[in-house]
């Protein structure tokens, strides 16, 4: 059995968030850090956005900046999602290192299952979405639109929403899952671009289904249960190493602040 680090950051900003997890990311390539799970949220609210997104075209800039919701570049593919009423989390890890194969759907299938045993233990009854099901393409700037195969669904609609990066045998995989829907700001921010109104029919969050109250304290505790059990590894809590805080604080300063990095397309 593999042990791992799991890191609870708590809150902070967009840019401390990414920074910090490239820093993991750089360290594992380096044999300095060992595959880690960070469950962490953002203030103030962010809108993350894919690495290759464009973004004037696709997202109301206008209604991040009134609403106070900071905008920051992931080092992930995907698309935009908004960090409001959800808990994040990024895996770190080798990408063929006893625990994942080489194969990136499995690598999202067997972490979409941890998340799936978690939404179980508070009563959400999750699904993941299957190679023969064919997803509802939407062309939209919302990762939350459509789900992808091996995603989390809820009676159809999706719940949580992933993107990764790898290089060589190395993988970060980044993913949000929606404790509350913050449906007002999701509609001011694409509304009007190139997203109708209807879609955001198909997403929901795990408190439009408990019966009671879930939060976030709550469910980060269920989440690191569910990567326990479902990938067969203890998790042992830890802070940042004095290396990845160095290297946090530069990437900060050199990347995920800067206007040219955020807003490059």
């Amino acid at each position: 059995m593999q042990t791992w680090r799991v890191v609870k950051t708590g809150y902070h900003s967009g840019y401390y968030n990414m920074a910090v997890d490239e820093a993991i990311f750089l360290g594992l390539k380096a044999g300095k850090s060992p595959p880690t799970l960070r469950i962490y949220g953002f203030n103030p609210p962010c809108l993350s956005l894919g690495f290759s997104q464009r973004i004037r075209r696709e997202i109301n800039l206008e209604s991040c900046a009134r609403l106070g919701i900071e905008v920051v570049r992931r080092p992930t593919g995907g698309r935009a999602v908004l960090h409001w009423g959800d808990l994040t989390y990024s895996v770190i890890a080798e990408a063929n290192g006893g625990v994942f194969s080489s194969h990136l759907l499995d690598t999202y299938r067997k972490i979409s299952a941890c998340i799936a045993w978690a939404l179980d233990c508070v009563n959400v009854p999750a699904q993941l979405v299957s190679g023969n099901e064919r997803a509802r393409k939407l062309s939209s700037a919302n990762c939350f639109s459509s789900p992808s195969i091996y995603e989390v669904t809820v009676g159809g609609k999706k719940i949580a929403g992933s993107a990764q990066k790898r290089e060589r045998a190395f993988f970060l995989q980044h993913g949000s899952i929606l404790i509350d829907l913050p449906a007002k700001p999701l509609k001011e921010i694409f509304q009007g671009r190139s997203e109708p109104g209807e879609r955001f029919s198909h997403i929901t969050s795990i408190n439009e289904h408990c019966g009671a109250k879930v939060d976030f304290p709550t469910f980060q505790e269920a989440l690191i249960k569910g990567f326990q059990q479902v990938l067969d590894i203890e998790l042992e809590q830890c802070g940042l190493t004095d290396d990845e805080q160095a290297k946090a604080s530069r990437l900060i300063r050199e990347r995920y602040q800067l206007p040219e990095w955020n807003f490059r397309h």
